[in-house]
């Protein structure tokens, strides 16, 4: 058995992958399983691409040591690379600490976008288009489903009941997701209809939470007042 670790090169835009492989062919066929080395020889087809052995090791240890050694913090961090995760063996999230479960989830933010921006990534429905049967038909079944004790937020929290650093923890969520969307006056239109129809409710517990269906049983219920805080009659 051979321990090898190897380089993929794309020879249309130069951007390489490093990977740890076994084996007992040397000559095999094997160009690495990695998400975006796959969909990188998907894109520009296998023809396209070269292979490399690097080094032959004598145990998985060594070689895994190796590819741990190559494939860094710093290496996953260049945009001239197809790797999103530091190598060796055990190189999931699971053996990281909040750091670096931070910092990977940021490297696979930027090589997705990467790949979207580059059209090596399409979304699965890009350009299609639903047929209004189709949308009423989705509408139609999606009634009732959500609504009071079936909503998966039902009695939870909402940004009017948490502490100051659930508040805090929250927007700080919110402000990154959104960072760097580009929304058009069509979307902003459509936000602030939908914005417009909901209806805030106040549990006599002091639960906060709120409804855009109008036939919401919650409306009507003596345990339930509109607005945000409770009011004793």
């Amino acid at each position: 058995m051979h321990y090898l670790i190897y380089k993929v090169t794309n020879l249309i835009n130069n951007k390489i992958y490093i990977g740890a492989h076994k084996t007992e062919n040397l000559n095999d066929s094997y160009m690495g399983s990695g998400k975006y080395i796959k969909l990188a020889i998907k894109k520009y087809g296998i023809e396209n691409f070269k292979k490399e052995i690097l080094f032959i090791l004598d145990t998985p240890a060594d070689m895994y040591d190796k590819e741990k050694e190559i494939v860094n913090e710093e290496f996953i961090k260049r945009t001239d690379t197809y790797n999103c995760k530091v190598g060796g063996r055990g190189g999931m999230t699971a053996f990281m600490s909040n750091e670096e479960k931070e910092q990977f989830i940021q490297n696979m933010s930027r090589i997705r976008k990467a790949q979207y921006d580059n059209g090596e990534v399409v979304s699965w429905n890009k350009g299609m288009k639903m047929s209004d049967e189709f949308c009423s038909k989705i509408s139609e079944r999606m009634i009732g489903k959500f609504v009071g004790e079936n909503n998966p937020m039902y009695g939870k929290p909402c940004f009017y009941n948490m502490s100051d650093s659930e508040k805090q923890k929250w927007s700080d969520g919110i402000r990154k997701s959104n960072t760097g969307k580009i929304r058009t006056e069509e979307h902003k239109k459509n936000y602030s209809s939908a914005a417009s129809k909901r209806k805030w409710l106040v549990h006599k517990d002091g639960t906060v939470t709120h409804t855009m269906d109008e036939n919401d049983y919650r409306l009507n219920h003596p345990d339930w007042q509109n607005g945000k805080k409770w009011k004793d009659k």
